[in-house]
């Protein structure tokens, strides 16, 4: 499907790969006008599902790198780099990182947000409050290992 936009004149339209829609939205004023048209159930609902692969533009880039650190310990660096505009702001941003299963402890360190290692989830969990455009921000893991007599580290 292609869906196009109107704004200041122009015609901008996105290749959309998969789409669904919630059994509200009339599928024929779909297909024959390229506008969604639908009448809203009770309480929050998902009106529409897709995919796209072509001219995605990412407002984040992700930078990671890892470092071994012994057998028992390795560490985490990761950069966030927000590719949007300066003039905006992205908001309630939340990075999760996966950690081994053989993680025993992780030392945190973050110039943004707040970050917690959460066991449960295996998995470093970051939380960035407000992020202007073109700004990055770091994160730094420490983790522990549990000794493992496998040679493979994690």
């Amino acid at each position: 499907a292609v869906v196009s936009t109107q704004s200041t004149g122009k015609t901008n339209s996105i290749a959309i790969d998969d789409c669904t829609f919630h059994q509200c939205v009339k599928l024929s004023k779909f297909e024959s006008e390229r506008s969604i048209s639908f009448i809203p159930p009770d309480g929050e609902f998902e009106l529409m599902r897709y995919r796209t692969t072509k001219d995605i533009s990412y407002p984040f880039r992700i930078i990671p790198l890892v470092r071994e650190k012994g057998k028992t310990k390795m560490e985490i660096q990761i950069v966030l780099k927000s590719n949007y505009r300066a003039a905006l702001l992205g908001q309630k941003i939340e990075v999760k990182i996966p950690t081994p299963v053989s993680t025993a402890g992780v030392n945190l360190l973050c110039n943004k947000g707040r970050s917690k290692y959460k066991s449960s989830d295996n998995a470093v969990v970051w939380k960035i409050r407000r992020l202007a455009g073109l700004k990055e921000a770091q994160l730094t893991a420490e983790i522990e290992l549990l000794p493992s007599s496998d040679n493979k580290k994690w």
